[in-house]
């Protein structure tokens, strides 16, 4: 997610380029990044806030 959307203030990565970091598929990286959303999604529903 980090290299994904560029939080530590570095410019946001494609998928592919993710991919190609890592080692793995463009599908793989988009599948941990689905998670990950909604994971996140959840949390903040939990503490209230509406998504």
């Amino acid at each position: 997610m980090i290299c994904r959307f560029g939080l530590h203030g570095d410019k946001p990565m494609t998928l592919e380029e993710v991919a190609e970091r890592l080692g793995v598929s463009r599908e793989a990286i988009r599948q941990i990044q689905a998670r990950a959303l909604n994971r996140l999604k959840q949390l903040l529903a939990e503490r209230g806030w509406e998504v």
